[in-house]
């Protein structure tokens, strides 16, 4: 009786590990999905590209922006300085940012990363406001006049 019962049982897992073991039909290889288009601006020194130039950026409301750029520091009142080139990606929320040289003299250019935004293709200008409002994947960029500068 012993040995039908170790024999029994040996037979089940010998039949376990040979369902384990058996050749599974290969799966069809994973098509690579195209990477998601970033959405945000790029913003650039006007005279040269690749020219380092820093700037200030000061947001509004509940929006969220990534930062990617070779330097940034926060300063006192929250706002960030940042050098070119330097991508600015939406994260989440709405409002505005005023990206503004820190230099008056100098001029900065910001286009939007996706080429199917249908808002501004590009805005040159000492201060440059973007807004987004709802949440749309749109973002508008004008030139406007620098914030002025607070004594404390």
């Amino acid at each position: 009786m012993r040995y039908r019962r170790r024999a029994a049982s040996a037979f089940v897992l010998l039949g376990l590990a040979i369902a384990a073991c058996r050749r599974q039909p290969p799966k069809p290889p994973l098509s690579p999905s195209p990477p998601p288009v970033e959405f945000g601006v790029h913003v650039a020194s006007a005279a040269n590209a690749m020219a380092s130039l820093r700037f200030k950026v000061t947001v509004t409301g509940s929006l969220e922006l990534g930062i990617r750029a070779p330097f940034f520091a926060m300063q006192r009142d929250k706002s960030l300085i940042l050098s070119t080139p330097a991508d600015l990606l939406v994260n989440k929320g709405t409002g505005s940012a005023v990206i503004a040289a820190a230099d008056s003299s100098a001029i900065l250019t910001v286009m939007p990363l996706d080429s199917s935004d249908v808002g501004v293709a590009s805005a040159r200008g000492h201060a440059v406001r973007i807004e987004r409002v709802g949440d749309t994947r749109h973002l508008t960029a004008a030139p406007v006049s620098p914030l002025p500068k607070v004594k404390r």
